[in-house]
């Protein structure tokens, strides 16, 4: 299990988000926003996908959904960063500053998409030995 590649892809997305959580996203003005309810329940989402991703290395196909699952998350967390914090609501518009958090998604993005390269070569490598037999 930890000798795979994916397997740290997705530590690193695991360890990415647990980052997000804690790292202020946004500073306005008057305060900092560390993460918000949505923020938060979809950073926690992701987490617990891809550790619970890491456990299905015997299920190749169902890690190779979950990890489009996990991409699907990780757009939907910059969906959530532009509606709750670009987006004005009520017309105005207050002078923001972003973190170095709102780069983790991306980078999350990044790893997960390496992961998912990662499975579909494993997946090819054992149909190709079970052609061998």
């Amino acid at each position: 299990m930890i000798q795979r590649i994916q397997t740290v892809y997705l530590l690193l997305i695991l360890c990415v988000m647990f980052g997000m959580l804690n790292i202020p996203v946004v500073k306005t003005c008057d305060k900092v926003i560390s993460c918000d309810l949505l923020l938060y329940i979809n950073s926690f989402l992701i987490a617990f996908f891809s550790l619970l991703n890491i456990f299905q290395y015997k299920k190749r196909k169902l890690q190779i959904k979950y990890g489009f699952l996990i991409l699907a998350l990780l757009l939907l967390s910059y969906v959530i960063i532009f509606f709750n914090h670009l987006y004005p609501f009520n017309g105005v518009v207050d002078f923001l500053s972003f973190r170095i958090s709102v780069l983790f998604p991306l980078i999350a993005m990044v790893l997960d998409i390496l992961a998912i390269i990662a499975i579909r070569k494993d997946e090819k490598l054992v149909r190709s030995a079970d052609r061998l037999r």
